[in-house]
């Protein structure tokens, strides 16, 4: 868009603000800011108009359909692994409307697939993206719409969305199915059905699917699962929450925020994963994982540069390793370094960086703030590392324990690892750890505050 063509759209819509009072009544002043939002990319900015024409204009199903889908749109720019943080915003303003237009509706009407159908479809898709709370509500909208017109593909493909984000593969295996049925194989249903197949274990679906998409996909027979070879590493994000170990953490006790762990792809929608997360979350190190196949961020490092981000949708299969948690006080720098190559084969040393990805109640509210970052850093006591020390499945505790003393008494540090004891029955050893965890933080703690 040229900076003319824009300098006009924004004086059309400053003109319609100057009679923001008639877009109750008028209708085709109403239409007007509609194309107008549209033209101008349906920004944060427009919602207060929105959310006003989209509970006035009920009796008018066309132009409240053209407004809610507009405030859905916005709600969708947010990751559907988000929790949701308010039950006041524009996904809850659409449903509001469109409830209140189907009640409305007359008695041919609310049997109208084109009328009553639209809404409940959009209904549905307004409540998905409110949450799980709602979940029953949308899966009602979605099966109303569709009794209306078991043809129309898009419901299916909605109500197979709704299913894969509530982790119900079957389901959206089955409606993804019917909406390829009515819209032919179109890339978001096919990967959709490539998500839904590999979830539910239909290697040879998830197969089609994805060499349909032009993927060189086969089907990996020692694991029976789809399998794509050397695809690159990308970054899984997963909700978690401070744990109640950490008493040194920044971050607010309790405090929901993202993670993000590397992962070795399998295929464009499972793989391994290949970096411990620190925090309380449902995955971890070895975890098989399953995720959506739209990015929600991008993240910059050194190596790689700009790696996707995807969000989590299941944890197909836990992994073997034991994940062992630590926290160290280095009486000496490096005190730690290249503590791997001293350990037994196999054996990996993860030291945490807490960088946490938070969700901010200001960005989906979209009110007008700053963002130093798009994390939260917390910096540690000098000294005091966490991590996490992952033993192979196959090798035996108490080997690892015996490498493990011998190794640590040689290093200028003070560690614990009580998870290592509690998982070799040795309560006595456990205890001790626990108490030993407490006073390395305590004394971290004390050093820093008189530095």
């Amino acid at each position: 868009m040229t900076a003319e063509a824009a300098d006009d759209l924004a004086t059309a819509w400053q003109e319609i603000l100057e009679r923001r009072p008639l877009l109750r009544s008028d209708r085709k002043l109403a239409g007007l800011a509609l194309g107008l939002i549209r033209e101008m990319g349906n920004t944060a900015a427009h919602r207060d108009v929105l959310r006003e024409l989209t509970s006035t204009w009920t009796e008018d199903w066309r132009l409240l359909l053209t407004a809610a889908s507009m405030l859905v749109e916005q709600a969708g720019r947010r990751g559907m692994d988000e929790p949701p943080i308010t039950d006041d915003g524009p996904a809850w303003w659409a449903a509001a409307g469109l409830r209140r237009a189907i009640d409305e509706l007359g008695e041919a009407e609310q049997k109208d697939p084109e009328i009553a159908g639209n809404l409940h479809a959009m209904l549905g898709n307004a409540l998905r993206i409110c949450g799980p709370s709602r979940d029953e509500e949308a899966q009602q909208a979605f099966t109303r719409a569709i009794e209306l017109d078991p043809d129309r593909g898009e419901w299916w493909y909605d109500a197979g969305l709704l299913d894969k984000w509530r982790g119900r593969f079957d389901e959206g295996y089955s409606a993804n199915e019917l909406a390829r049925m009515h819209l032919g194989p179109e890339r978001p249903v096919l990967w959709n059905l490539a998500i839904c197949a590999t979830a539910i274990g239909k290697a040879e679906e998830a197969v089609e699917a994805w060499q349909r998409l032009g993927v060189d996909a086969r089907i990996d027979h020692g694991r029976d699962m789809p399998y794509v070879a050397n695809l690159p590493p990308l970054l899984v994000r997963v909700l978690s929450r401070t744990p109640e170990t950490d008493a040194t953490s920044q971050l607010p006790n309790k405090a929901v925020g993202f993670e993000l762990v590397w992962v070795a792809p399998l295929s464009p929608c499972h793989g391994v994963v290949q970096s411990p997360t620190f925090r309380d979350a449902p995955i971890d190190y070895g975890d098989l994982v399953l995720w959506d196949g739209a990015p929600v961020a991008a993240h910059e490092t050194r190596e790689h540069g700009a790696v996707p981000v995807f969000p989590l949708l299941e944890i197909l299969r836990q992994g073997g390793e034991r994940r062992l948690p630590f926290v160290a006080l280095e009486r000496e720098p490096d005190a730690i370094a290249n503590l791997e190559t001293e350990l037994p084969e196999g054996t990996r040393v993860f030291v945490q960086e807490e960088r946490i990805h938070h969700v901010c109640a200001a960005c989906d509210a979209g009110e007008p703030h700053e963002h130093h970052d798009s994390a939260v850093e917390a910096t540690a006591p000098e000294g005091l590392l966490r991590g996490k020390i992952i033993v192979p499945p196959l090798q035996k505790l108490p080997e690892f324990r015996d490498s493990w003393e011998q190794v640590i008494a040689r290093r200028p540090v003070s560690i614990a690892i009580p998870l290592l004891y509690e998982q070799l029955k040795d309560a006595k050893r456990a205890g001790q750890e626990h108490q030993a965890w407490r006073g390395i933080e305590g004394k971290a703690i004390r050093r820093k505050a008189r530095s």
